[in-house]
């Protein structure tokens, strides 16, 4: 419709991006990546990244986050989204300078947001801020293909086990059988370096895609998912860390890496370190 292209080119022009993580089964790490993802944008540009869960039955975005949101999604629509500030209020800061639109407490309660009010929602964020991350929920329900008609980015994360390439490969089947090609697609394999018979050059043949991004398999990460404290939070802590600022690196590349790489033509000494 009109309407929907007039929308997407609003959200081209501003050169903002609505960017999607997905994963067909769950427990591939897509929450994982998704937090990360908007910590690190939230970094470079600081309350300019809305992270929303879009997983209103089970989502866990606020507890990736470690967030005690006061409300929620269900809160944000339920005025009727006349206006964006409407949706703002219902926003959660986080300390990384991003701010997080939470599920629901209680899964139930899902059932009441319809796709077209879930979508409305997201578009809006997304005209407004630099950044909108959707972790969506698991397969390609009604509500994941609505909002999909206005991204600009898919990250598709699939782990390296026979599920979860399987139902990414279905995946990608059934977005390229209706006409869901506009999106940007990136491909970040996570558990990458896990030794469990299927090899990176297996998975790439198998999806048609080589993978953007290779996140090691590493205790530091279900570990930062249980404290609440997304690995790029704390640097030092992870063999991912320079996997994930990659990934970030596709959306928002460092600031200061040109500079750097001038310092080391000139034969500078002192290099700046990423904030």
């Amino acid at each position: 419709s009109d309407k929907r292209r007039s929308m997407r080119v609003d959200a081209t022009e501003t050169k903002n991006r609505l960017i999607m993580v997905m994963s067909p089964k769950g427990g591939a790490g897509k929450t994982t990546i998704a937090s990360n993802l908007a910590v690190g944008l939230a970094q470079r540009a600081p309350k300019q990244v809305v992270l929303v869960d879009a997983d209103l039955q089970f989502g866990d975005v606020g507890n990736a986050l470690r967030l005690l949101a006061e409300t929620n999604v269900r809160d944000a629509i339920a005025g009727g989204l006349q206006d964006v500030t409407e949706v703002k209020v219902h926003l959660t800061p986080h300390r990384s300078g991003l701010y997080a639109l939470c599920a629901p407490d209680v899964p139930g309660v899902a059932d009441e947001i319809t796709a077209q009010a879930f979508t409305k929602a997201v578009t809006m964020l997304a005209e407004e801020f630099r950044f909108v991350v959707v972790d969506t929920d698991p397969g390609l329900g009604e509500r994941t293909l609505s909002v999909m008609d206005y991204a600009t980015d898919l990250v598709f994360v699939a782990a390296t086990d026979v599920a979860s390439v399987r139902g990414l490969h279905k995946t990608i089947e059934a977005l390229d059988r209706i006409g869901m090609t506009s999106q940007t697609r990136h491909f970040v394999l996570n558990r990458a370096n896990a030794k469990v018979g299927l090899d990176v050059d297996d998975i790439a043949t198998t999806l048609s895609m080589e993978p953007d991004v290779l996140v090691p398999s590493h205790v530091s990460l279900p570990v930062s998912m249980n404290q609440g404290v997304p690995v790029l939070e704390e640097p030092d802590g992870s063999p991912a860390v320079g996997a994930l600022w990659q990934l970030v690196d596709r959306f928002l590349p460092d600031p200061n890496r040109e500079d750097d790489e001038d310092l080391h033509r000139r034969g500078g000494g002192l290099l700046r370190r990423r904030s």
